[in-house]
């Protein structure tokens, strides 16, 4: 069996005097240097509870010089508690320069000291404000010279620091790390990309199976397909080893005991009483399966097929059709599918991998669609018990050449037709230019961005709880588990930048001062306002009800 390959990766944290500073960015108003170690933590733990068979080193470079927190091995809770103990510096001392290159040192030593072990990469995180570092250190040599040294390992160097640091781009580090990132694999990120990238844990995702479906373009033209669909709540099982109060560990063997069997002929089974055969006296009865006379069908074999006698065993021999359905009903301009119509989860159709014609049905379908931009109706059904709905068949072509069916469920029934009303008389009076421009801006403010199909996977709040609990008890074991779940933190991830927040925030305002709300007086409950039970109606729904009666 071939060795699976591991990931070697280093974490670098910085514990110099200038990383005592606080910037208004940092989340809570931390140091460099706490930013630093909660990075760290984050990091390791996802590792910790995705039982990774990566190795990882942590070394702080400081006023002591460099030192090694913590050698090449896989990560467990001792790791964090060890995070715990680094203390900030007081003093300049080392550059985070000279740390990258002794990181690069020990990825060539735990290389020679374990040949039999497959690496698979090498990756550097720096936690650091970049001011760790002279002028002559940051010079445009220095830089290449690095560089080399990165990309004859085959190092990937991640730099985490804080956000003013991206934003000043006359300093000499942000030269340093530029002209080090155009020799090398170099991606750099604020301290709050770090938070948002290494605080959620997802589960490992699983190998995607594709659904088997037929795609009905006519009455007898069928083109082979297969649909995927994302997966959804995946339960994660954790695995615990017993131990008792001394940290030993318990292990279980089942030890498994059998009657001897009894063998029992076909003709003692034929007088055998079913009495015998309920109360336990038969362990073991004849070898095969017991064939029912409905089960049988009458007919005989020509080579390798099998030819019924009759209309009844043709009928019992005939295999039953494919209960799924996806059927055309009509081609559609791409116009007339409008956004808030794709609410439903995305299902994908592909190609089926066996059948060189539904390839090139496919392509030439999904390219003939592009080009006069139609879209597909289809009908829909998954199983028998499914009841059929309308679907919606959006044409794509991958980055790899590969022709893609996206499947949105439409909010429609099983029947869909073109009607066509009148238009309805307008009593309204016209919109004010300051209230189509307050409509205009809230609009615009509420629109989807690019930015906010970033994250691809959303963390799920109750498994991100679980982890917390688990992490929680491996670091403090005689420490009661919190009770309460702060909603809030579980779900901080789906919220908006505050900047976004405010713009919304305030063109909800403007919204409101353009149209004030104002109630109803011809309404039933306007006669009641400010009224309670018991006292006389009004004379005006009196005199209304004498008049009807």
């Amino acid at each position: 069996m071939a060795r699976k390959a591991i990931e070697l990766a280093t974490i670098l944290i910085d514990r110099n005097e200038t990383a005592n500073e606080s910037p208004l960015t940092n989340v809570n108003f931390e140091t460099d240097f706490e930013s630093s170690l909660i990075i760290s933590d984050l990091l390791l733990s996802r590792k910790i509870l995705s039982q990774s068979t990566d190795q990882y080193s942590v070394v702080t470079f400081g006023s002591t010089g460099i030192s090694t927190v913590r050698d090449f091995g896989t990560v467990d809770f001792k790791a964090l508690e060890e995070l715990k103990e680094i203390k900030p510096g007081v003093e300049y001392d080392t550059s985070f320069v000279t740390a990258i290159q002794q990181a690069l040192t020990g990825f060539d030593q735990f290389t020679r000291d374990a040949l039999k072990k497959k690496i698979a990469g090498r990756t550097i995180l720096l936690l650091s404000n970049l001011k760790s570092a002279d002028e002559k250190d940051l010079t445009n040599k220095n830089s290449l010279k690095l560089a080399s040294m990165l990309s004859k390992e085959h190092v990937d160097l991640i730099i985490g620091s804080p956000d003013i640091l991206l934003e000043d781009k006359s300093s000499a580090a942000f030269q340093f790390i530029q002209t080090l990132a155009s020799q090398a694999s170099v991606q750099w990120l604020s301290f709050s990309e770090c938070y948002t990238r290494f605080e959620d844990f997802n589960p490992r995702q699983t190998q995607p199976r594709g659904q088997p479906f037929e795609l009905e373009l006519g009455p007898e033209v069928k083109v082979k397909v297969q649909m995927y669909v994302k997966n959804t709540n995946l339960k994660q099982q954790w695995k615990y080893d017993i131990c008792d109060s001394r940290g030993k560990q318990f292990t279980k063997h089942f030890h498994f005991k059998t009657n001897p069997d009894v063998k029992v002929s076909a003709a003692e089974l034929d007088n055998m009483p079913d009495e015998m055969i309920k109360d336990g006296t038969l362990i073991k009865s004849m070898q095969g399966r017991v064939i029912e006379k409905r089960n049988l069908i009458k007919g005989y074999r020509y080579g390798k097929d099998y030819i019924p006698v009759t209309d009844l065993d043709r009928e019992d021999f005939v295999p039953k059709p494919e209960t799924k359905q996806l059927k055309l009903i009509q081609f559609s301009p791409k116009e007339n599918i409008l956004p808030q119509y794709l609410m439903k989860e995305a299902r994908y159709f592909l190609p089926y991998p066996e059948t060189e014609a539904s390839q090139k049905i496919l392509m030439e379908m999904a390219n003939d669609l592009i080009a006069k931009k139609l879209v597909m109706l289809c009908r829909y059904a998954y199983s028998a018990a499914a009841h059929p709905k309308v679907a919606c068949l959006l044409p794509k072509i991958s980055k790899t050449g590969v022709p893609v069916f996206i499947h949105y469920i439409l909010p429609f029934g099983d029947e869909c037709r073109n009607f066509e009303f009148p238009q309805l008389e307008d009593n309204v009076e016209l919109l004010s230019d300051y209230q189509q421009d307050a409509m205009d801006d809230f609009v615009d403010n509420m629109m989807l961005k690019s930015t906010d199909f970033k994250l691809k996977i959303l963390p799920e709040p109750k498994f991100m709880h679980e982890c917390e609990l688990l992490k929680h008890k491996a670091l403090n074991p005689n420490v009661p588990l919190p009770g309460t779940v702060d909603l809030k933190k579980s779900i901080r991830h789906l919220s908006r930048p505050e900047a976004e927040t405010e713009q919304v925030v305030d063109s909800i305002m403007n919204l409101a001062d353009a149209f004030p709300l104002q109630i109803d007086p011809n309404t039933k409950s306007t006669h009641f306002i400010g009224r309670t039970l018991g006292q006389q109606l009004p004379m005006e729904i009196l005199e209304q009800v004498k008049k009807q009666e």
